[in-house]
């Protein structure tokens, strides 16, 4: 079962143990990211969470990166669009000096200017490898249009030079807010271990401030798109296609089922027509991001200029298709979150990301493995059919382009995708 604890400053602290297993995994989650800035903070967030590793190898004297090799340790981060996951993993023997490490995050900034500007030379360079121009960011800036999630994690390289010490220092005080923070502990553990944590915590500033939720905010025309279809020029030929979903009446394991009944498996009707059936295609990325009150499913390809109309017309007839099939793919998508529920428990990392993840980000609330099973299993078909016949709809789809504009006919396109979607 999770436990709940919270630090004499208020900074809660969960865990899930697992003691057959050798390793632990600590994590720190930050509410925050391009959802929460404004036009003028854009890519701050990811700019902390870079300035934060060399932040605490500052503090320790510049060893941080022996400390972690000679402790068999793994720690890193990632930026999301609502919030930051530091995490620090490793063998159960040496927990406390991993403990010292991440709660360092906590600490002020003490970096000299030279050492920023190092990392903001970096971050360029992260950004130009990003590419502005690419099939995600076109797709971004259509499907979140008008909203903060429009803008890209990393920010712009004009936006990182506005950053420097006195901003860090300055914005240390929101980011590091009790109701926005809290650290989950996964694997080989000991119940001291959460006391020996939080007694780290305990001796960093944390301040009070505004609780971020997870309420997104709504794109222009979302469930009103009308088939949109955009197109920006390059020399190869990819697409992005996306669909909104009002989270109202479904659950997010439904959710996920829907996504999981298209794109999962070893069965997924979606690989088998676009890849193996016909061979139009290799491979294809998916993705379901998820708010409280708004999702986005999407998928992702590459296809040769002359089969790309081939490829739109076998995509939108698996979508159509998805509105009788997917409910009758139950069966084939929940084992991997009922039968394999145990399974997320043989690696630390994967507790603390997914329990941090669904139970605190995503609000699920599930306390157990079982409790995470039971909400899978009690999924009927007949609501996956009707989420699937709700979202798969010309008014919630976005179609993103890029290839030879010249070449590209958006009217013939629209057509071909109305004349399928019903």
């Amino acid at each position: 079962m999770e436990k709940t604890n919270f630090t004499k400053n208020g900074v809660a602290v969960y865990s899930y143990k697992n003691p057959k297993i050798s390793g632990f995994a600590i994590s720190l989650f930050l509410r925050s990211g391009p959802m929460y800035e404004n036009e003028t903070e854009n890519g701050f967030t990811h700019f902390f969470e870079h300035i934060v590793f060399r932040n605490i190898n500052a503090i320790m004297g510049g060893t941080l990166y022996e400390t972690l090799d000679r402790y068999g340790l793994y720690f890193n981060a990632a930026t999301y669009v609502n919030y930051i996951e530091f995490t620090i993993s490793g063998s159960k023997l040496h927990f406390e000096i991993a403990a010292k490490i991440i709660s360092l995050v906590l600490s002020p900034f003490i970096l000299p200017i030279s050492e920023i500007n190092i990392e903001k030379r970096r971050i360029k360079a992260e950004i130009r490898e990003d590419d502005e121009n690419s099939l995600d960011r076109f797709s971004d800036c259509l499907v979140y249009k008008g909203t903060s999630l429009a803008r890209p994690i990393t920010g712009k390289c004009k936006d990182i030079e506005r950053f420097g010490i006195k901003k860090l220092r300055s914005e240390r005080e929101r980011f590091l807010v009790k109701e926005n923070i809290f650290f989950y502990i996964g694997g080989a553990f000991k119940d001291k271990d959460i006391g020996l944590l939080s007694s780290l915590i305990e001796n960093h500033n944390i301040y009070s401030g505004v609780f971020f939720t997870n309420i997104a905010p709504v794109p222009e025309n979302f469930g009103n798109r009308n088939c949109t279809v955009a197109v920006k020029n390059a020399p190869l030929t990819s697409v992005k296609i996306s669909f909104d979903i009002k989270n109202d009446d479904f659950s997010l394991p439904e959710l996920f089922c829907l996504c999981d009944s298209l794109f999962a498996g070893e069965s997924c009707p979606m690989y088998r027509e676009l890849s193996e059936n016909t061979g139009l295609i290799y491979s294809y990325d998916e993705g379901l991001n998820c708010f409280e009150n708004i999702s986005f499913l999407n998928v992702s390809y590459e296809v040769r200029a002359d089969k790309f109309l081939k490829s739109i017309e076998t995509v939108m007839k698996m979508f159509e298709k998805a509105k009788k099939n997917a409910g009758k793919r139950l069966p084939l998508v929940t084992p991997a979150y009922t039968d394999n529920a145990l399974l997320s428990l043989d690696c630390a990392e994967t507790i603390c990301s997914d329990f941090g993840y669904y139970n605190h980000i995503l609000g699920c609330r599930y306390f157990s493995v079982n409790d995470k099973a039971a909400a899978f299993s009690s999924i009927s078909e007949e609501r996956i059919a009707l989420l699937a016949n709700k979202v798969f709809k010309p008014e919630n789809l976005v179609i993103s382009i890029k290839s030879n504009r010249k070449n590209t006919d958006i009217i013939n396109i629209r057509n071909t995708v109305m004349s399928i979607l019903k």
